[in-house]
């Protein structure tokens, strides 16, 4: 069931910006290391971030903890009008209270690597978290990873 006050899914396009957003969206991150489970939701994989480094997300000078990342296997918004593969949304919770802060990234198909974070999360889920509900712990390299080979700079 869609929410009154939603503001999402939106269209995300370049057409009529002009212009840096240096003013109004000044985002620093040096996310942590971080191990990580995947929760098939049905509709999207629920992946696990530790927040045991506070504050390392600052938004517009506030500070924010990494609080869920969604994988959708369709994008939920679309991108210059179009929806592509798959979406990866970063929820962050404020440190000292207001708004969640998101960062949507798009992902396209592209040529495999069998060692991208992102295809040992996608491969490990696919063969054992096939059913809603399901929950399981990503083998990664030192069982731990970080947004920061993952979110564009």
């Amino acid at each position: 069931m869609p929410c009154s006050n939603s503001t999402s899914p939106i269209d995300v396009s370049t057409r009529g910006s002009a212009g840096s957003c240096d003013l109004k969206c000044d985002y620093r991150f040096n996310y942590p290391s971080s191990t990580c489970t995947a929760a098939n939701r049905g509709t999207y994989l629920s992946l696990s971030y530790d927040s045991s480094s506070s504050g390392s997300v600052h938004y517009n000078g506030q500070p924010y903890n990494v609080s869920e990342i969604r994988m959708y296997s369709r994008s939920l918004h679309t991108f210059g009008g179009a929806r592509l593969a798959g979406e990866l949304i970063v929820v962050h919770s404020p440190v000292k209270g207001g708004k969640q802060f998101l960062v949507c990234i798009p992902m396209r198909l592209s040529s495999y690597d069998s060692n991208a974070t992102i295809d040992k999360i996608i491969r490990a889920a696919a063969s054992s978290a096939q059913t809603e509900g399901d929950v399981i712990a990503i083998p990664l390299q030192d069982n731990v990873f970080t947004l920061n080979t993952i979110v564009p700079s």
